[in-house]
């Protein structure tokens, strides 16, 4: 009788037999498997070798191929070493630049910090001379003002100029920026200013005199150039002292006339045909 064992074995053995019988032959699998029987074993191996254990055949051949396997991986790993030495060695001249490039960094950084502070101040100046130059047609006389206050022509364009000169010193003198910039301004007004005033007292002086013989009364454009005297008091004064003086003896030569001519063609009588009439000769002096 088997004992329990053989049977197990048997059992076993016949279910690996009925697995392979049952395999299709034109199976892509099946045929790969034959393929490669064929390959390994030959009619003559089979027939030389028929006694051998084919277990251990095929245990030579995967030794062989796990062979084959290791000396490929062993190329590949030569490759991988010549690789990450490769790497190691673009890692240390990446460093050296690393290195480098921080030391170049950290010597450009004041020159940086130079040149932000170069463009800061060519921005601030730029700003400045855009300032200065608004400030510049802003506060001061143009060619063609300076040439009609050159020209000495009492006119109403002479006038506008006086006034525009005289608008702009007061702006100036307001003006919020450096004081060596207003001091500037201001001595070139009041150079313009103080010979523009000059000329217009000289003109003011002739006329009164030209004026001053009949006493008649004040051209417009002379009130106008007595106004603009009145905002400064020592030329205004030398107007006036020069006005009196004119209209006293405007009144004295009057008064001479009176008193010897009489009036035109004799009348009225002189005041001293009248002088045998004390009351009437006093009376007309007065008068």
């Amino acid at each position: 009788m088997q004992s329990v064992a053989d049977r197990r074995a048997a059992g076993s053995l016949g279910r690996r037999v009925q697995q392979i019988v049952q395999q299709p032959l034109d199976g892509t699998e099946m045929r790969q498997a034959l393929e490669t029987l064929a390959a390994t074993y030959s009619t003559q191996t089979v027939d030389s070798r028929r006694h051998r254990d084919v277990r251990s055949e095929m245990q030579e051949h995967t030794q062989r191929l796990d062979a084959d396997f290791v000396r490929a991986l062993g190329e590949v790993n030569a490759v991988f070493t010549d690789l990450e030495a490769s790497v190691q060695h673009l890692d240390a001249q990446c460093s050296g630049l690393r290195v480098q490039v921080n030391s170049a960094l950290r010597a450009t950084e004041s020159v940086s910090a130079q040149a932000s502070l170069l463009v800061d101040e060519q921005r601030e100046l730029a700003m400045r001379s855009t300032v200065a130059r608004g400030v510049l047609e802003a506060f001061t006389l143009t060619d063609a003002d300076t040439k009609v206050l050159d020209a000495g022509v009492i006119d109403d364009a002479y006038f506008d100029v006086l006034d525009r000169v005289d608008r702009t010193r007061r702006e100036c003198q307001r003006l919020n920026i450096e004081q060596t910039a207003v001091s500037d301004l201001l001595a070139q007004l009041a150079q313009h200013e103080e010979s523009a005033y000059a000329a217009l007292l000289r003109w003011v002086l002739a006329e009164i005199r030209v004026l001053s013989r009949d006493a008649p009364e004040f051209s417009t454009r002379l009130k106008q150039a007595l106004a603009r005297l009145e905002s400064h008091p020592v030329l205004f004064a030398t107007a006036t002292a020069e006005i009196a003086s004119a209209r006293c003896d405007a009144l004295h030569r009057a008064f001479l006339a009176a008193l010897v001519r009489g009036g035109p063609n004799g009348t009225p009588r002189p005041i001293e045909a009248h002088a045998g009439d004390p009351q009437r000769f006093v009376g007309d002096m007065l008068a």
